[in-house]
């Protein structure tokens, strides 16, 4: 009896040391863990340099260019043309002055331009066979300017241009109608024909 007495003693004596070097192992491994989980800090931030530069000095501003106008002498004129005549032989159709066509190659540089010659004669229908019998019976008169313009070889050149109506729509066509069976005069500016353009003025009257 007294044997295992003595037995459970000494067991209890050694049991109390052992878990105080356990203890204190477990608490040096739990440090060590510790440490090494702990987060790393923030990183160091970065040192920042700089340096001045030397101030550049500003360029001395440029002069405004020298621009010059060159004088005028004098104004400038246009060289006078001299007009082309027309003569048609019905006594009803009287010709009006023509416009004169001039050409750069005309124009000499030491000259003024030559004049402008018609060669030949112009000549439209009978106003009488183109009156609108309408307008006969309704005693309905008027007169009509029409500008004809013809090519070297007094062709003529699209459609004659009312300039002046005579207030009747039938008696301007009349007179559009006359125009496109005319014969034209050419023109000639030296030796070298060129193109021209003619007025006329159409008269319809009702012979009394």
């Amino acid at each position: 009896m007294n044997h295992h007495f003595f037995r459970a003693d000494a067991l209890s004596r050694r049991a109390v040391p052992m878990g105080a070097i356990a203890a204190l192992h477990f608490l040096v491994a739990y440090l060590l863990l510790t440490a090494l989980v702990q987060p790393a800090g923030p990183p160091a931030p970065p040192v920042l340099t700089g340096r001045f530069l030397p101030e550049q000095a500003n360029p001395p501003p440029q002069p405004p260019p020298d621009i010059r106008i060159p004088e005028r002498h004098g104004p400038i004129e246009a060289p006078p043309v001299d007009d082309a005549v027309s003569s048609p032989p019905d006594p009803t159709t009287q010709a009006l002055p023509a416009e004169s066509a001039v050409d750069a190659d005309g124009v000499r540089a030491d000259a003024a331009p030559l004049p402008i010659r018609q060669v030949g004669s112009n000549v439209l229908p009978n106003s009488a066979d183109y009156y609108p019998p309408t307008l006969i019976r309704e005693h309905v008169q008027g007169a009509t300017s029409l500008r004809v313009c013809v090519d070297a070889q007094g062709v003529r050149q699209g459609e004659a241009v009312i300039e002046q109506t005579a207030g009747n729509e039938l008696l301007d066509r009349a007179a559009l109608q006359m125009a496109r069976h005319g014969r034209y005069a050419r023109a000639m500016q030296g030796d070298r024909p060129v193109g021209n353009c003619y007025r006329f003025r159409i008269t319809f009257r009702i012979p009394g």
